[in-house]
């Protein structure tokens, strides 16, 4: 950054006054030299200043998309420190049942858009959750159901979901899965 702000300083600073003196110039020809001289400052400050503006908007779409990289890589640091935390295995349902859903949105949307539809309706209470993992089962009134959400491409995710039986919990939980996704995708 600081290699930046002092190349900025060292090349763009006489480029302004260079580009004032050029339009003093160019307006001399035209008009008489003190006439020239105030439009020749005003246009070539007016110019210096896109010509300013410009450079520090690349180092703030740069400095932006490094953010975006260093939080990437903090996320994969915590996922690997998650590793190797003892948890508390999650109940295997013996399922004879498997639902999947392709949905058009992202893993954690889909992870977190599962879980509301078992919250908002309160069909059951969250046994273990693991949202990196996307990973998470319920108990419901007749049986326990697990939610597994892999992502498939950057904008898709498929969830598993593992039941006993097919039953109407299971049922509303599929619907409001689906209409959310609908809501979303014509949002």
């Amino acid at each position: 950054m600081k290699s930046f702000l002092r190349a900025y300083n060292y090349t763009l600073v006489p480029v302004v006054g260079l580009i004032i003196v050029l339009f003093i110039v160019y307006y001399t020809t035209q008009f008489p030299v003190e006439k020239a001289m105030r439009i020749g400052t005003l246009y070539g400050f007016l110019v210096g200043i896109v010509f300013n503006i410009l450079p520090a908007l690349i180092v703030l779409v740069k400095l932006n998309s490094n953010a975006k990289r260093e939080s990437e890589v903090d996320d994969s640091k915590t996922t690997r420190r998650e590793k190797h935390i003892p948890t508390t295995k999650m109940p295997k349902v013996q399922a004879s049942f498997v639902q999947e859903l392709y949905l058009l949105m992202d893993r954690e949307m889909a992870f977190d858009v599962s879980l509301q539809s078992i919250l908002e309706q309160s069909l059951g209470t969250l046994l273990n959750t693991n949202k990196h993992r996307g990973l998470f089962s319920v108990r419901t009134e007749h049986q326990t159901m697990d939610f597994e959400i892999q992502p498939l491409t950057r904008h898709t995710s498929k969830v598993n979901i593992k039941a006993q039986r097919r039953n109407d919990t299971f049922d509303s939980i599929l619907q409001y899965i689906k209409t959310k996704e609908a809501s979303i995708l014509t949002y």
